[in-house]
């Protein structure tokens, strides 16, 4: 009975480290690809100048301008949010969640 137990910490060990050499190598991986990728498209995420720059544009006749692109899409998605988490606790927690 006795060798039982070592045998089960002995494995919990060996788990351990192959725990620790898994996420140590997804770790590098991750990182190696996010500095790849921002070496490969020229630090295109510091750029914020740029980025607050091109909100400025004017409107084509066309559509809209990218800031109102920027507005709409943030709305919908932040409503879509809200009302998804209001059905959510009307669900959970019945019509005195509202009040």
């Amino acid at each position: 009975m006795f060798f039982l137990f070592i045998n089960i910490y002995l494995i919990g060990d060996k788990m351990f480290i192959i725990e620790r050499v898994l996420w140590a190598t997804a770790t590098v991986l991750f990182l190696s690809v996010g500095l790849y990728f921002t070496i490969k498209l020229r630090f295109s995420q510091f750029n914020l100048k740029e980025m607050l720059l091109g909100f400025k544009k004017d409107k084509s006749k066309e559509g809209i301008t990218p800031f109102q692109s920027l507005m709409l899409t943030l709305g919908a998605r932040i409503g879509v949010g809200s009302l998804a988490g209001m059905a959510l606790a009307l669900y959970y927690g019945g019509p005195g969640v509202i009040f």
